[in-house]
């Protein structure tokens, strides 16, 4: 008995060695017909065309789709053209093209970058002097530009947009935007030219929302120092300017002079919190605007968020009983100017 189970075995060992040993072709492999040779399907934010280009075995006629309809899939013989809309979004995206060849097919990723558009400044302020500047651009999409004003002129490369600006001889502050778009995105550069001495020294008037009398005031420097001085009352208000931004700035806690007996001092106010501070570290300011249409320059001032936790919206000129401002020199306030503008006529 255990002498035929050995038989048995051997034979059977036998059999299976002499099949493994007879190579033959498994009749249910398939030989793919559709190869991708080259694809150029990877884009930036600009709308355009990319090809992929396939090997057929058989010769048969390729047909081709995408999943998404930004992207369209065209068909010339084995290469089939990708076409992608811009895109305006600032993420980026990506379908699938498939093409079929009978009963194959085969699938490629299109990718398109996101929207990628920076600019070096949100603002141009310059002298009155005609000027030409250079302001580095980053940008996959081509912005249109638009300007608001004549005596502004651009020109757009691939890493830069550069502003020229015409002599500005109008006696007045002067402004403008340039105007672009890219995509969804839509912004603009306020332009200003000024002179300090040309445009903006002179006689102004300040007015506030709490009363219809405006108070006429010199603006002016001596040398690098800059103040305003209310007329009649020989009150001088130091100034902050800034020729840079165009910028001008009133600081709280300054001596301006004198009212009989009395110490009179910038002080502000946060009228909705109801709390005024002299500390010298808070400041008011505003950049020069000129309104084309009615004829005037005007400044207002604003809070800068140099008083953490309040906004500081009116000027207070107050009196005090010492040179030191405290509260227990503190005794009141002469004249509130709420919402404090300057406003000059053309000359």
């Amino acid at each position: 008995m255990k002498k035929s189970i050995i038989l048995y075995v051997v034979a059977l060992v036998s059999m299976v060695l002499m099949s493994c040993s007879d190579d033959t072709e498994n009749p249910y492999a398939h030989t793919p017909t559709l190869q991708v040779v080259s694809s150029n399907v990877v884009f930036t934010a600009k709308a355009a065309s990319g090809d992929v280009v396939f090997a057929t075995t058989n010769g048969g006629t390729l047909t081709a789709k995408t999943k998404s309809p930004w992207a369209k899939a065209t068909v010339n013989g084995n290469t089939v053209t990708v076409n992608v809309e811009e895109n305006d979004d600032l993420s980026g995206r990506s379908t699938q093209l498939t093409v079929y060849n009978g009963t194959d097919s085969a699938n490629v990723t299109v990718q398109q970058e996101g929207l990628i558009f920076r600019l070096s400044t949100a603002s141009i302020s310059t002298g009155d002097n005609a000027s030409r500047q250079n302001f580095a651009i980053t940008k996959n999409i081509d912005p249109t530009i638009e300007v608001s004003q004549d005596w502004i002129t651009t020109q757009m490369t691939d890493d830069s947009l550069i502003v020229t600006l015409k002599e500005n001889a109008t006696g007045h502050v002067r402004n403008g935007y340039i105007y672009y778009t890219a995509g969804t995105k839509r912004d603009s550069i306020s332009v200003t030219q000024a002179d300090f001495d040309k445009d903006i020294a002179g006689t102004w008037f300040i007015t506030s929302s709490n009363s219809e009398k405006a108070y006429r005031v010199t603006i002016g420097r001596k040398g690098n120092k800059y103040a305003m001085v209310l007329a009649g009352l020989n009150w001088t208000i130091p100034l902050s300017y800034n020729k840079t931004t165009n910028a001008l700035s009133i600081a709280a806690g300054d001596s301006i002079g004198m009212y009989k007996d009395y110490h009179i001092g910038t002080v502000f106010y946060d009228m909705e919190a109801g709390y005024i501070t002299w500390s010298k570290s808070v400041t008011l300011s505003g950049t020069f605007g000129h309104n084309d249409a009615e004829g005037y320059s005007f400044l207002e001032f604003k809070d800068n968020g140099s008083w953490e936790g309040y906004k500081p919206n009116s000027l207070l000129l107050s009196a005090f009983t010492s040179s030191s401002f405290t509260n227990k020199t503190y005794k009141n306030d002469l004249l509130e100017l709420d919402d404090p503008t300057l406003i000059r006529l053309d000359k």
